[in-house]
């Protein structure tokens, strides 16, 4: 028999842990006799309240928990391509979510090894990278795939949008992979496209944008499948110092939101 929500073995329990007597436990028999219909319903609906109470306040503990644990963290990573060339190496760091990370370094240094490494594109040759308190060293090739479709944005500094799809069809792509209807494609897509402000070039090819209208499209692309992260490699490096700042403005927007490195 059902309380709202609750079975009776839940009330029983509840009461039980509460240190309830025993005879007014025993009376739960009482409450269920009538399917929908409760004697005493006062009680019953006390009790439910108290159930769903605490239920609540676990479930807030546990989606506290969850944010104290972070998103992202490198131990001892290392990426060689042989005994002795490291593009990463004994690199750690722990990312918690919704935070504006830069790495910062010289040509070469591994920034960008480093970034497909965390978005699943490269993987380390030794050391871990733990997600959600979860190591990644079992990780199959499906487990990698879903990572990226579903977890991961891009956002790319040569922005790799499709010369003869329009923007809306360059940003509807990620969703055709996702398996989304051609309907849900379409709204997710000019959601997506009006948030970095592009809902009035959704029709235009790529060769008939600006630079900066590009990387909006591909932020947007980026951002279609409302990943947990976002990732991107020197957004900023083939724009002008203007559109530059403007870009960096939609990204430090986006930060409120989800972890972006």
């Amino acid at each position: 028999m059902i309380f709202g929500d609750f079975t009776k073995s839940d009330l029983e329990k509840w009461l039980e842990k509460k240190g309830m007597e025993t005879e007014i436990r025993e009376n739960v028999d009482i409450f269920c006799k009538v399917t929908g219909y409760f004697i005493n319903g006062y009680f019953t609906k006390r009790w439910q309240w108290a159930l769903r109470k605490e239920r609540y306040n676990e479930s807030r503990q546990d989606e506290e928990e969850e944010k104290r644990m972070s998103n992202i963290v490198l131990k001892n990573v290392c990426k060689s391509y042989d005994k002795e060339h490291y593009a990463v190496q004994d690199f750690s760091l722990e990312i918690p979510d919704r935070e504006f990370v830069i790495f910062v370094g010289p040509s070469g240094c591994g920034k960008t090894t480093l970034l497909n490494i965390i978005g699943g594109l490269d993987h380390y040759t030794s050391g871990d990278l733990i997600i959600r308190g979860v190591s990644t060293k079992n990780y199959t090739d499906r487990d990698w795939d879903v990572y990226r479709n579903h977890r991961i944005g891009f956002v790319f500094q040569s922005y790799n949008l499709i010369p003869h799809q329009t923007v809306l069809g360059n940003v509807e792509i990620a969703l055709t992979i996702a398996g989304c209807s051609k309907e849900e494609r379409k709204k997710r897509a000019l959601d997506a496209l009006k948030r970095v402000g592009l809902e009035e070039q959704v029709n235009k090819h790529p060769n008939q944008l600006s630079g900066g209208q590009m990387q909006r499209v591909a932020i947007a692309r980026a951002l279609v499948n409302n990943p947990e992260i976002l990732l991107a490699d020197e957004p900023t490096g083939a724009l002008d110092s203007t559109t530059s700042v403007q870009i960096m403005d939609l990204i430090r927007e986006i930060a409120g939101e989800r972890l972006v490195i």
